[in-house]
């Protein structure tokens, strides 16, 4: 997609961010290595449209200030309304092409495992993504994990992950288990009623000897 556009934003306080949410514009910042943050606004529509577009923990785009060249710049944090997830703020940092990023990327599980189709067990998310140190341009939106071959008891832990190490130096730490496969849940109701029942047969029994 092109660009993001957006401006300085010279409006500061809490009135006027409010007023230019209602107007349909995001209030942001901007950051850089070695400078202060410098305030920015976005169309909320064109910040929306993108983001449908799009999933991952950290995302790159390009972005224009005040019409000047597009940069590329890396999405960190974008906050949200809790009830509406109406978009709130958004926080961007300008990178360098040249220069390794740490990011957070998402994992997305891929397959069912056999664990669960064959044995009745439950596959359980324990890790939703891992932190990595890359290029820019070898940044992806995820992380694709296939799970079908596990058996119950078995977990995939960072480590056990399918990824370039030469790209991607993973900061997570190796052992850190991503998912598993538990064992079936049984119920205990149905014993305790079996064992109820065996009880009270066995007293039936003792009781009709008793009589004879």
């Amino acid at each position: 997609m092109e660009a993001l556009q957006a401006i300085t934003r010279v409006e500061k306080g809490t009135s006027n961010v409010r007023r230019m949410r209602r107007e349909g514009r995001l209030p942001g910042n901007i950051y850089k290595e070695g400078t202060s943050a410098l305030g920015i606004e976005l169309e909320t529509r064109e910040v929306e449209s993108f983001l449908r577009n799009h999933s991952g923990e950290s995302l790159l785009v390009d972005m224009s200030i005040d019409g000047d060249s597009p940069r590329p710049v890396l999405i960190k944090e974008i906050q949200q309304h809790p009830v509406t997830s109406r978009l709130l703020h958004l926080d961007v940092y300008e990178i360098t092409a040249n220069r390794p990023i740490v990011v957070d990327v998402m994992i997305a599980f891929d397959g069912t495992p056999v664990g669960v189709t064959q044995a009745g067990g439950t596959l359980e998310y324990l890790l939703r993504s891992i932190t990595v140190k890359c290029l820019p341009k070898d940044l992806v939106e995820t992380i694709e994990v296939d799970v079908s071959a596990l058996e119950v008891g078995e977990q995939l832990r960072v480590d056990d992950l399918v990824i370039d190490r030469v790209k991607y130096k993973v900061i997570t730490p190796a052992d850190i288990a991503v998912c598993n496969i538990s064992k079936p849940r049984i119920s205990g109701k149905g014993e305790a009623e079996e064992d109820a029942g065996g009880e009270e047969g066995a007293e039936g029994e003792e009781t009709a000897g008793a009589d004879a």
